[in-house]
């Protein structure tokens, strides 16, 4: 991660704090202007609470589980702290990727906190005929086109990891070396 892993949470918190304190000022003050214009009819102020757990049961109109979707957004927070872990421990070190997992970090928690605190997520700019998403959404953006970035730059090291690779990955997550500190 950051070399400053006081830096690493400090941004982390300052942009979770951010996200939550956007929704607050939205949930109260905001919820009644739904349909305000900001780019035209493309982009467009909507204010809605996804109870739906996910951005993809949202758009299939189905429910998820609360308690299934938290278990399995700790999981997956696990195998990507475990990633980082694991990449520390094999010398791979890059910028793109510390970036990346910082902003899908803060989506998690963001996305954590609004299951927990809000019983969905609070989501307010709407591209018309495709979906509405909120700041947290921004940051899973952000981690995604990071990590395309890293595999469009090193697909000839990506492409050559095989089975025994992702193996030895997952055999790490669940070995107490994960909680090693590696610096």
């Amino acid at each position: 991660m950051l070399k400053n892993k006081n830096l690493f949470w400090l941004i982390v918190i300052l942009l979770v704090v951010i996200d939550q304190l956007i929704e607050l000022f939205v949930w109260h003050f905001l919820m009644d202007y739904g349909g305000t214009q900001i780019i035209g009819d493309l982009v467009t102020f909507y204010p809605v609470q996804n109870l739906n757990g996910t951005f993809l049961h949202s758009v299939m109109g189905t429910y998820a589980n609360h308690l299934f979707t938290h278990i399995l957004n700790f999981l997956l927070l696990y195998v990507v702290l475990g990633l980082r872990q694991y990449l520390t421990v094999k010398n791979v070190n890059s910028k793109i990727i510390d970036m990346g997992l910082l902003f899908f970090i803060i989506h998690r928690i963001c996305f954590f906190i609004d299951l927990a605190f809000w019983g969905g997520s609070l989501d307010f700019i709407r591209i018309r005929g495709l979906f509405i998403f909120g700041p947290e959404n921004v940051y899973l953006a952000i981690a995604a086109v990071c990590m395309v970035i890293y595999y469009v730059t090193n697909y000839r090291v990506v492409d050559k990891i095989g089975g025994k690779e992702v193996k030895a990955f997952f055999k790490f997550c669940f070995s107490k070396k994960i909680f090693e500190r590696a610096d």
